[in-house]
């Protein structure tokens, strides 16, 4: 009879700490569902011009750190981000050459429009 009645106080006491987890739980979900439901703002990406309050030197280099991230993560769209079309099309030539190079495609070179470069992808391929 006592291991009968240990029996059912153990029984009793999971089912009151299923309940209590249960409800710890969910209450712990509905905080995450609230923090996830506010607005977040995230600041605006300011143009080279803007982050650099027009001084040259700082575009060229901002234009050059958008090249290479262009290169570096195989993206030519990055490229049109740039809108000097001299930093553009050598931002295209890399983005071009760094892929030709990777998949051993020589036909990535073809659509790189500096000769020189040109010429040494075609070169490093053959």
């Amino acid at each position: 009879m006592e291991n009968k009645n240990k029996l059912i106080l153990f029984i009793i006491i999971l089912i009151i700490a299923f309940v209590v987890i249960t409800y710890l739980k969910n209450l712990n979900v509905k905080e995450k569902t609230i923090v996830d439901t506010q607005q977040i703002t995230t600041p605006k990406l300011l143009t080279c011009e803007e982050s650099c309050n027009d001084n040259q030197e700082c575009i060229k280099g901002c234009y050059i750190i958008k090249l290479n991230q262009a290169v570096v993560s195989k993206n030519i769209k990055l490229c049109e981000e740039i809108p000097d079309q001299e930093y553009k099309q050598t931002c295209k030539d890399n983005v071009n050459f760094n892929l030709a190079q990777l998949n051993k495609d020589i036909l990535k070179c073809d659509l790189i429009l500096n000769n020189d470069a040109k010429e040494t992808c075609k070169g490093l391929l053959k």
